[in-house]
């Protein structure tokens, strides 16, 4: 029986992608090296036991997206361009959240909380406040507990 651990409805999907990349951070591509050290620091930053640590991979059928994959704990890369930090960490957040039974929507208010912290722990600063940026993209977000 599939675990069912996000509410279905994704309301602000597109209003999150808007957001994040509007911040014009996290563009940088990550050596293969700086992906993996970066998966373990923000699953021991959540403190996600280190048997639930997602694996990562590059995937040549993904060409227009990147995603986590709940049933193999998987987060699968495009190899054009998933090597962004930026993507990187939007992708590990859907895996924390998982791992961590966390229920909300794939993009809902939790998700934006953590993910925005993330990015204000491992990327360059944004020119705005990545928290105004959101309200001004009619993101909504809950502050996360990190």
């Amino acid at each position: 029986m599939r675990r069912r651990t996000f509410f279905s409805r994704d309301y602000q999907r597109q209003k999150v992608y808007d957001w994040q990349y509007s911040l014009e951070i996290g563009a940088n591509r990550l050596p293969d090296s700086e992906i993996s050290e970066m998966v373990e620091e923000v699953c021991f930053l959540y403190s996600v036991p280190e048997n639930k640590h997602p694996e990562w991979m590059y995937n040549s059928r993904l060409k227009a997206q990147s995603r986590y994959c709940p049933s193999t704990n998987r987060i699968e890369l495009a190899p054009e361009w998933g090597n962004m930090a930026l993507v990187v960490l939007h992708e590990l957040v859907h895996a924390i959240m998982y791992q961590l039974d966390i229920k909300d929507c794939w993009h809902g208010p939790m998700f934006v909380g953590m993910f925005k912290d993330v990015m204000e722990m491992f990327l360059e600063k944004p020119k705005v406040n990545a928290g105004v940026a959101a309200c001004r993209h009619g993101v909504d977000f809950i502050e996360s507990p990190h």
